[in-house]
């Protein structure tokens, strides 16, 4: 058996495994097989991935080697294989590498059809073939029907017609024609078939010796099991890789989906890779899909409870969703709202108790629930020449807001649900149609947006009286298409078609000024909306993604983590539920997503430090802002703010940590201060005095276990001992331990309170330990402990205190041996993988796993059995643009990170966690998801039963 050019394949089959997933393997072995001759076992050698790729982590390499030892490229060509992101990869490849005269097409779905006029195939009647094919070829290309065999439980390769299709594709692999061809394979098997009878003859001679043999034929099937055994464990592994692949591939444009992906890899396999993935997808925002809108979707609106999801948009109905108060599944109501014509928006009154919409007939109607139904409270009234496109409820009285297309504003007092009447005239201005209107916190203003690309803000205090307060000065390039007010009332936010979302001071709303330009998306804005709390704002638009801000400091805002991607087609609309944890988003996909907002915001600049009390339950966090804020992790799932921000520095705050009963915080930052904190009442925290001068700025402090002994260090290369039993009275104690050379950044005490480590700045760049068994008398321990190359950021002793971690700007995590303090050696080599300064280290509480953070953004976990060094999965993406200031263990089940993006991620330990949140926050993989990323080999099992 030999292939034409010294090829290793005669020819790489790409198909779509969920259409030809049984097609495929036929078309493979009729291919191999014919004119074989009744020796050979193949006539030629043809690849399909899964019959021909052993287990292997670099998925795509592998592809690609095989294209490149192929002769020829058979596309089983199909509108899911078009749609396939790997069939289009391999296509691409071999066009840039090898051309489109090698490349054969064998339609098993769809239509194709050739334009002889623009000399290429009609985009608008082909779709079957990847867009890349459409123009790649010079001449129309003779291609092979095998519609009639998809369909087929199980193809005969001897069939006569099949074969005779397998030929045509046959025919240029061996480089005969196809007549010779055929007529070779026949007489081959003619041939075959004679030494068939043959050996039929010769059995009966051969019984006795086969008695003879039966121990060898045991033995071969022993051989054979292990055979299947094997071949099984392959075929797991090459499934287990492509799932992870299509993973990874997915995690572009829905994250959601890849985490099913990648929770079906760990059911397979569950290892480091998978753990890590699980970790970092459970901590991230997810969405459910809802379906059975019919057309696009254009609205959607929370209840003030956040129980009721109203969502509409194209098909004149309004569907109403159930929305569980922690976990469970997003269910339909009962009835849905119908009667509508064309397009309907919707929103809430602020007590919950009616539904107001509006419909492309100028209709406004109200709808009030009575049972489990939404029953019309009054007649519609005629609101508006044209569509009405949005309503809004004032949030002071009973007053509804409208407008539409007729370029009008128009206010309507709904008193009396079921007889609504206009109040005051309407307010006109607008150039074109009104696209936005939303309503002030106090209801004594309202914004008003659309096709002019300004906003005009009404004094509507009296809304019988409404006037004009003020038209932005500037504004969009393009129409505003949404509007949102901050919770505070003091800032707007308007997105337009012309990309932008402004934000707008309106302190004083007759003088809007002109505030931050958040930009990013691709193309028109169509929806903004802001939490709750007012510290994010959430945009959308025609990119299909969704972006969210962290707005704390509106004129400092930025980017929060990647965008949500998951919706196929424009973004419609977006709502906050009145928790903040949820997000809802509509689109032209005709699908209403339910997002998760993991997100800790309230600090307007960098995160620098964190600290958890297992005792009380709360996470403080520090800042340059130079606050420090309080969280209540009683329900990780649910952390809630804990009273207003610490203040009291007057520069950043450095560094955090708590007594072990949780009753004191100590804060200490760039001020040269630390402060004691009272917090018997964590909802109102209060120093026990003054701010204690320390050091020319506090770059980190420790306090001893038993809380009674704390440390600090700063810029003046020493560290300093602290009595603060009495937290009124803190006292030094002894002098300070001198032996650095450079500003001190790192310091950690040892589990028994006898050994404080410390790492000191370059050119310092040591680690150094000091017995403080007694405080009075301090003392350096051995020298120093050299090895790092630069700046030695952080230290953190093992749980059992033998082995001190550290971290640098030299990228390196490195190990100490320190169960003897006065030897302490290296432990083991040094860990690499951040590509960038390492900022901090953490042990996870059983002492088994380090968690690093730095500048390059990433967390990485490393496994410390032996005392030696080895990476744990892959990275955690923490996203926080400018780096991830630190990673912290607040117990066994959550790591805490923050950093530049000023927000603070909780990252799920435990597997069985990860699992929860994304069973709960993602839509079960279905079966036909299965067949397309996991494929038709294993048995279709949900990864979340």
């Amino acid at each position: 058996m030999s292939t034409a050019g010294g090829f290793k394949y005669a020819a790489f089959i790409s198909y779509s495994r969920a259409a030809d997933g049984r097609l495929a393997p036929a078309l493979q072995t009729a291919l191999q097989r014919f004119g074989k001759s009744w020796l050979q076992r193949r006539a030629l050698r043809v690849f399909r991935d899964d019959a021909n790729l052993s287990a292997n982590p670099a998925l795509w390499s592998s592809i690609q080697t095989a294209l490149e030892e192929s002769a020829f490229f058979v596309l089983l060509a199909s509108p899911e294989s078009a749609r396939s992101p790997w069939v289009v990869r391999e296509v691409e490849h071999w066009l840039a590498s090898r051309g489109p005269d090698s490349l054969l097409v064998a339609v098993t779905d769809g239509d194709l059809q050739w334009d002889s006029f623009t000399g290429q195939f009609d985009p608008t009647m082909t779709n079957c073939l990847p867009a890349v094919l459409h123009g790649a070829f010079p001449d129309e290309p003779r291609w092979v029907d095998l519609r009639a065999f998809r369909a087929q439980e199980q193809v005969s390769t001897r069939a006569p017609l099949f074969r005779d299709r397998v030929a045509d594709l046959a025919a240029p692999l061996h480089g005969r024609d196809k007549d010779d061809l055929i007529g070779e394979d026949l007489r081959q098997f003619r041939r075959g078939r004679r030494w068939a009878i043959a050996a039929v003859a010769s059995l009966a001679a051969l019984t006795v010796v086969a008695a003879g043999a039966s121990v060898v034929a045991v033995q071969r099937a022993a051989e054979a099991i292990e055979q299947r055994t094997e071949a099984k464990r392959q075929r797991d592994d090459a499934v287990y890789h492509r799932v992870l692949a299509e993973a990874d591939h997915l995690l572009t444009s829905d994250a959601s989906l890849a985490a099913q992906l990648d929770l079906v890899a760990h059911r397979m396999r569950s290892d480091d890779a998978t753990y890590s993935r699980l970790v970092a997808a459970g901590a991230g925002p997810l969405s459910v899909p809802l379906a059975g809108h019919t057309a696009a979707v254009v609205s959607v609106a929370f209840s003030p409870d956040g129980r009721t999801l109203a969502s509409s948009g194209l098909e004149s109905t309004v569907r109403l969703w159930q929305i569980p108060a922690t976990t469970g599944p997003v269910t339909s109501e009962e009835s849905s709202i119908t009667g509508h014509k064309g397009r309907v928006t919707t929103a809430f009154s602020p007590d919950g108790r009616y539904l107001a919409t509006g419909d492309s007939a100028g209709l406004v109607r109200l709808w009030t629930r009575s049972s489990n139904r939404w029953e019309a409270a009054g007649e519609p009234i005629q609101a508006h020449d044209g569509v009405v496109g949005v309503v809004a409820f004032s949030p002071a009285g009973p007053v509804l807001a409208s407008a539409g297309t007729d370029g009008t504003v128009r206010l309507w007092d709904v008193a009396d649900p079921a007889r609504l009447r206009q109040v005051g005239a309407p307010l006109t201005g607008h150039e074109g149609r009104v696209l936005a209107v939303a309503f002030d916190p106090k209801g004594t203003v309202l914004a008003s947006a659309g096709e002019d690309g300004v906003v005009r803000f009404w004094n509507v205090s009296d809304p019988a009286r409404s006037a004009l307060l003020a038209v932005t000065p500037v504004g969009h390039e393009a129409a505003i298409g949404s509007l949102a007010y901050a919770p505070d009332g003091r800032t707007v936010a308007s997105a337009g078609n012309d990309g932008d979302v402004r934000l707008w001071n309106v302190a004083d709303a007759a003088h809007p000024i002109a505030g931050r330009v958040l930009n990013g998306h691709n193309g028109s804005i169509t929806a903004v909306a802001y939490s709750p709390d007012g510290r994010i704002v959430a945009t959308a638009g025609y990119d299909r993604d969704i972006r969210l801000w962290n707005v704390t400091d509106p004129s400092r805002a930025i980017p929060l983590g990647k965008p949500l991607t998951g919706h196929s087609n424009v973004v419609t609309d977006l709502a906050f539920s009145p928790d903040g944890h949820r997000l809802a988003s509509s689109s032209q996909d005709r699908m209403v997503r339910l997002w998760t907002v993991p997100y800790l915001t309230g600090h307007a600049d960098t995160v620098l430090a964190a600290a958890f009390s297992p005792a009380s339950g709360l996470l403080a966090t520090a800042s340059a802002d130079t606050t420090i804020r309080l969280w209540s992790l009683t329900d990780p799932d649910r952390p809630a703010v804990v009273g207003g921000p610490l203040t009291g520095h007057q520069e950043a705050v450095n560094a955090i940590a708590f007594t072990a009963d949780g009753r004191v915080l100590v804060s200490g930052g760039d001020d040269g201060t630390f402060i004691l904190w009272n917090l018997a009442d964590p909802s109102s925290p209060v120093p026990f005095a003054a701010p204690v001068p320390a050091h020319d700025g506090v770059s980190n402090l420790v306090l001893r276990p038993d809380g009674r002994v704390l440390a600090t260090a700063g810029a003046d290369q020493r560290i300093q001992l602290w009595d603060v039993a009495d937290p009124a009275h803190p006292q030094p104690v002894g002098a300070p331990l001198a032996g650095h050379t450079a500003p001190v950044r790192g310091l950690a005490f040892s589990p028994d309170g006898r050994v404080l480590a410390s790492s000191g700045n370059s050119p310092d760049n040591s680690v150094r330990l000091w017995d403080v068994a007694d405080p009075r008398q301090g003392r350096a321990i051995g020298g120093p402990l050299t090895g790092h190359a630069n700046t030695v950021s952080w230290v953190a002793f093992s749980p059992d205190g033998r082995v001190l971690s550290s971290v640098g700007t030299d990228q390196a995590v490195r190990l100490w041996a320190v169960a003897d303090p006065a030897h302490a050696t290296a432990s083991g080599e040094p860990g690499f993988g951040h590509t960038n300064e390492v900022y901090t280290v953490a042990y996870h509480p059983d002492g088994h796993t380090v968690a690093t953070a730095g500048q390059d953004g990433t967390i990485r976990l490393w496994h410390t059995a032996d005392h030696s060094l080895a990476p744990l999965g892959e990275p955690l993406p923490a996203d926080a643009a400018g780096g991830t200031a630190f990673a912290t263990y607040a117990n066994d089940a959550v790591l805490v990170s923050a950093g530049a993006d000023r927000v603070v991620r909780l990252w799920p330990m435990r597997a069985a966690d990860a699992i929860r949140r994304i069973c709960e926050s993602t839509a079960e993989l279905t079966a036909e998801q299965w067949r397309q990323y996991v494929g038709v080999e294993v048995p279709y099992t949900p990864p979340c039963d």
